[in-house]
């Protein structure tokens, strides 16, 4: 069966023409907040989905004779043309499509200051190190307005606050990769790999300023299975600008005949907090939030020491402390707790 790659029709390009033409590319973004004076050369490099090298050389002329290189690379998301994923397409590799690897690592190469925009919606291993560029952003799938909020977070009109929903691979033979995998069963120690870990952690991101997590409290040592207990995460801003951190906390919960996460994600707050500025996260936190099917297939809240993490991510969580679930076994006839409250005071 031969298959035809079906393309929009004339109408088809007209209505979205219509709608959106006028919406601004990252490249008219930059243009439109550079200060007076500053020059923004551009050169397409290469194609989303396209082995070509030959326009290689003139990014890289470009890049050369630049202060900064802002390269925007990724993937292009549909169900016709080109597309490079989308429904009933997908792709074997983790990698970036075409020839914009080659393209990354020969603009890399020039020396000078390299800064990635990943577009798509696919998680791709671009990292920010020695080498290689020296910061990305994945912006994802930004919508109509994108361009003009990537060229803000660029040039610092706005602080960065994201923080990435998934555990993004160095390589596709790495997945599944995730965060909670359960105790016994850590990742394999990959032997053509440097680092076996992510290349991105599970609620990574980072921001034009610095947080510090000073200390992880509980106000009580024990708590019944349908109670609940108060945390507390004290974290500063020890930066020169406002900014926004993602307060995140995990518990790990000892093992009661079903083996249980090293890790999981118990609660999270948004905080705003000016330079200097320290604020406390107060989570309530209520045992059933931790239940789990046992080995009957009944979804049970057991008593027993739990373990608390607080931090900026998955990979970094710099405070801990503990309590124990008391009483006797509870169990439930569905889930009845999802999220965890919490409240802000600033100091």
């Amino acid at each position: 069966m031969r298959r035809i790659a079906s393309r929009p029709s004339e109408r088809a390009l007209a209505a979205i023409e219509a709608v959106y033409g006028g919406t601004p590319t990252v490249l008219a973004a930059i243009k439109a907040v550079v200060a007076d004076g500053i020059e923004v050369v551009f050169a397409e490099g290469c194609q989303i989905n396209d082995r070509s090298t030959d326009g290689i050389a003139e990014a890289v002329a470009a890049a050369a004779g630049s202060d900064v290189a802002i390269l925007v690379l990724g993937d292009k998301t549909g169900l016709v043309g080109d597309a490079v994923v989308g429904e009933t397409r997908d792709r074997s590799t983790v990698e970036l499509s075409g020839a914009q690897r080659p393209l990354l690592d020969a603009v890399c190469a020039t020396g000078v200051p390299v800064v990635v925009v990943l577009l798509g919606s696919q998680p791709v291993p671009v990292l920010a190190e020695d080498g290689g560029p020296a910061a990305v952003i994945h912006a994802w799938q930004p919508g109509s307005v994108g361009g003009a909020a990537i060229a803000d977070v660029l040039f610092g009109l706005e602080n960065p606050s994201g923080r990435i929903p998934i555990t993004i691979p160095r390589t596709a033979g790495q997945c599944p990769i995730f965060h909670g995998y359960r105790h016994g069963s850590e990742p394999s120690t990959y032997t053509d790999l440097d680092d076996s870990g992510p290349a991105y952690p599970f609620g990574h991101g980072l921001s034009y300023t610095t947080f510090e997590y000073r200390s992880l409290g509980i106000d009580a040592a024990e708590v019944d299975a349908e109670g609940s207990v108060h945390v507390r995460v004290e974290v500063a801003n020890t930066g020169a600008r406002t900014g926004e951190e993602v307060v995140q906390l995990y518990a790990r919960v000892s093992r009661h005949g079903v083996t249980r996460p090293v890790r999981e994600l118990v609660g999270f707050d948004r905080v705003s907090l000016g330079a200097g500025e320290t604020a406390t996260v107060t989570f309530t936190l209520q045992p059933a939030i931790l239940a789990y099917y046992d080995v009957d297939m009944n979804l049970v809240v057991t008593p027993g020491k739990v373990q608390l993490m607080a931090g900026p991510s998955s990979a970094v969580l710099p405070l801990t402390n503990s309590l124990t679930i008391t009483g006797e076994p509870i169990t439930l006839a569905s889930r009845t707790v999802h999220l965890t409250r919490s409240s802000i005071v600033y100091s």
